[in-house]
């Protein structure tokens, strides 16, 4: 069985009901079903999608500051 060569890109091959085999392509990351083809644009949109995704996912939580935060700063601070 052929591994898949794009990476973060999961191959599944099972045996259908008729004896056929069906291939199906999952984002290993996300665990979302790409299209069928992965030499189509779409994929390949798709792919890249999800790929930002986790990236941004992974980003650290942007910090706002609230009222609360502020003025517990205020009486914390030694002036």
């Amino acid at each position: 069985m052929p591994q898949s060569s794009l990476p973060g890109v999961k191959i599944l091959r099972p045996k259908l009901a008729s004896g056929e085999r069906a291939t199906y392509y999952y984002h290993r990351a996300t665990g979302r079903r790409l299209p069928a083809d992965p030499n189509s644009t779409s994929f390949k949109v798709v792919l890249e999608s999800l790929n930002r995704q986790v990236e941004a996912d992974k980003a650290p939580p942007v910090v706002v500051p609230t009222i609360r935060t502020l003025i517990r700063d205020y009486w914390a601070s030694p002036d």
